[in-house]
């Protein structure tokens, strides 16, 4: 019991260095109040959503002309994206992951989840169910369902 009591005391007495990293300085302290002054200091902003980021996700994404949805759905700092597609080939795929790169960092506050959903005849209602709503559909089909 004096062992551990003795190596809290000798934690709790040292200084750590400072490490730089990039633009970002990382501190390390064992001592309490001092890691919540640092902490307090360094507080990321909660990023706020509106319409438009869904709206640029559909947009860059109906680039596509395999795509014929896309649903989206807000949560919290998250994106949920589900992309619709006639034939998940894999160059249509490829097409798809390479625009996913593309918002991913144009976005980089933003954490995205993407998911490629084969169509497979389904209406659009049919595909997703749920909270997301639909950001894309391809003008084709609208005029088949009016």
């Amino acid at each position: 019991m004096l062992i551990l009591e003795t190596m809290l005391v000798m934690a709790s007495c040292t200084q750590a260095p400072i490490h730089k990293a990039g633009a970002d300085v990382i501190q390390f302290s064992s001592n309490m109040e001092e890691a919540l002054q640092i902490s307090e200091l360094f507080t990321h902003p909660i990023v706020l959503f509106s319409d438009d980021i869904e709206k640029v996700v559909a947009k860059d994404l109906a680039a596509i002309s395999d795509v014929s949805h896309v649903f989206t759905h807000v949560v919290e700092t998250s994106v949920l994206v589900w992309i619709v597609v006639d034939d998940p080939r894999i160059d249509v795929r490829h097409q798809i992951f390479d625009r996913e790169l593309a918002l991913i960092n144009e976005f980089p506050e933003t954490e995205f989840d993407f998911n490629i959903v084969p169509r497979m005849g389904r209406e659009a209602d049919e595909v997703i169910r749920g909270e997301a709503h639909i950001a894309y559909t391809r003008s084709s089909d609208r005029a088949i369902k009016d």
